[in-house]
Formats: C-alpha cells, sequence, structure tokens
C-alpha cells in the first residue's frame, strides 16, 4: 500500500457524530436501517517524488484493489466514487468532513457534491468469497488527479440495485488492517 494511505468508514447510527477513522475493517452497505460507506484516499500518490505518479501523466491502467474480511448476502455492488470534498481520517464522521465541516449530507452522500456521481468503475463488484481480493478499474479517478485535480479519495457505496439501498454488509479490510 502506498505511503499515506487514509481510510474509514462511516455509519449514519454509530452514532453520526463518532469518528471510526482507525478502525480495522471498512464496512460497506446496510444493516438494521444503518448505512455504511467507506472512504479511501492515497493522496501522495500523484507528485514528483520517488515512486509516485508524475503529474500530468497519461494513465492507461490503475488497479485499486480490497480484500475482504466478511461477506453477506444481501450487500449488492458496490460502487467506487470519485470524492469531491476534503475529508480528514480522524476527524471525518457520518456528519462531518473533519470533525467540524459538515458534509452535503450525512455519510458523504450528496451527488455531484460530496461525490463524483458516476462511479469511475461502473462495473462494480459484488463481493461474494470471505477473504478475497476484488479489483476496481480505478484509471479515470487516477487521471483526473494526475490532470491536476484535487485527489480527495474514494467512497466505496453499496446498491441493491435500481438505486435500492443494500439490505446486508461487507467487510473489507483498512488500511490499520493487519493484512
Amino acid at each position: 500500500r502506498p505511503s499515506g494511505t487514509s481510510s474509514t468508514s462511516k455509519a449514519s447510527a454509530s452514532p453520526a457524530t463518532t469518528n471510526i477513522g482507525t478502525a480495522t475493517i471498512l464496512r460497506v452497505g446496510a444493516l438494521s436501517g444503518t448505512r455504511r460507506v467507506a472512504l479511501l484516499r492515497f493522496p501522495l500518490l500523484i507528485g514528483s517524488g520517488p515512486g509516485q505518479i508524475p503529474p500530468r501523466s497519461r494513465i492507461t491502467t490503475a488497479s485499486l484493489f480490497l480484500n475482504t474480511v466478511a461477506v453477506n448476502a444481501g450487500v449488492g455492488n458496490v460502487f467506487l466514487h470519485r470524492v469531491l470534498r476534503n475529508w480528514t481520517e480522524l476527524g471525518s464522521t457520518w456528519n462531518t468532513t473533519d470533525g467540524s465541516t459538515p458534509w452535503s449530507e450525512g455519510g458523504a452522500s450528496a451527488r455531484d457534491s460530496d461525490y463524483h456521481a458516476e462511479p469511475d468503475d461502473p462495473a462494480s463488484i459484488l463481493p461474494t468469497v470471505n477473504n478475497a481480493t476484488y479489483r476496481f478499474n480505478a484509471a479515470s479517478g487516477v487521471q483526473v488527479w494526475a490532470d491536476g485535480n484535487p485527489n480527495d479519495g474514494w467512497l466505496d457505496v453499496a446498491s441493491g440495485g435500481n438505486d435500492t439501498p443494500p439490505t446486508n454488509v461487507s467487510d473489507f479490510a483498512s488500511d490499520d488492517h493487519a493484512t
């Protein structure tokens, strides 16, 4: 994993003012009326330093791999969307980006305000296996950042299909997970 990686989950009822940035899992989906989303960011991905992608590079392929810790039936497809607002791993909550600045909608869920409405990988993934690695095509988001736009990371959200909420959750390993 690249240095400087940040990740956190958000739960609509955890309470909504609690930061869970040091959690070892990223929980995505919904369970018992509580929606869950995950935020990931690789702020040192683009730059002129060793191991970084030089600014204004042409990105032909880029992948984001997430490892499942636990998968439950009913989570639905998981989509990767670019986040459009700055946030902090240890400050953000369901309600705020950094502990004080509010999201446009709770859970970073306002389309084209908190996150880019079109997913970076329109194919999405459907987690079905515990302890498995799933791949997102991340090239379009990395290209946007290489072109000089702010890198505020990605939002992982689950859908039950046709914009309906999922009925369960899947857990992915966070940057704080031992694997």
